[in-house]
């Protein structure tokens, strides 16, 4: 659909090889790929590979996290380790992106997850690669590309029931400083669910509370789009 309207192109190569996801499962990222011809596919947690921690290498091309350790045992768990840290080096090179739908398919705050939970952790790494410069071609030049905007879309389910009292008072925060900024938008907000006050929305209607947490998580304005494939 993307593709139709001319949002997300084929490259000079012919190949949507701006296209970048995750999948749990490596055959349904060989079935993806099949469908999306070039496209880039990443097996395993999103999450985790965002977060396997170590250093981060100042040239992702460069990254040689697979090569045969020389500090520690050579073991499963170490090639295991490896193999997640080369899929995060590969995964850093391809930023930045003009598109970021994270659909997770879980609750993005947890309970058993320590404060402000891996989601969030992860989303705030994304951010900061985001701000990664890029080389691309422009006619038959090497530049480096920063972007200055890009539109981001995040799926999560509504809760947990059991929501800790650290996660709901972190969401207070964020719509009271929001409202703190701009006091007529607590009107936008009257207009929009019936009700002009952040704790009675919090009382009655916890589903219209929880997703207005969307809005604060916009770090640039979404840009225009100009004679290069969107990266998403």
């Amino acid at each position: 659909m993307l593709d139709i309207v001319n949002v997300v192109r084929r490259s000079n190569s012919g190949k949507f090889d701006t296209i970048v996801f995750f999948d749990r499962d490596g055959d349904a990222v060989t079935e993806t790929q099949k469908r999306i011809p070039g496209a880039v596919g990443f097996t395993g947690s999103f999450t985790g590979v965002v977060l396997a921690g170590g250093p981060e290498p100042d040239n992702p091309d460069e990254s040689d996290t697979l090569a045969s350790p020389a500090d520690v045992q050579d073991t499963f768990e170490t090639r295991d380790r490896q193999r997640i840290l080369n899929q995060r080096d590969q995964f850093v090179g391809q930023f930045p992106f003009d598109i970021i739908n994270l659909d997770l398919e879980e609750f993005a705050f947890k309970p058993n997850d320590p404060f402000p939970g891996d989601v969030v952790r992860a989303i705030r790494k994304v951010v900061t690669w985001q701000k990664r410069p890029r080389t691309m071609q422009f006619g038959g030049k090497l530049k480096k590309m920063a972007i200055d905007g890009f539109t981001l879309m995040f799926t999560t389910q509504v809760g947990p029931p059991n929501i800790s009292v650290e996660y709901v008072e972190m969401l207070r925060n964020y719509l009271r400083r929001n409202v703190e900024e701009k006091p007529e938008r607590l009107e936008r907000l009257r207009d929009r669910v019936g009700i002009g006050e952040i704790a009675a929305l919090e009382a009655a209607r916890f589903d219209e509370f929880f997703k207005l947490l969307g809005g604060q998580l916009k770090v640039y304005q979404p840009r225009a789009l100009q004679n290069v494939p969107a990266r998403a």
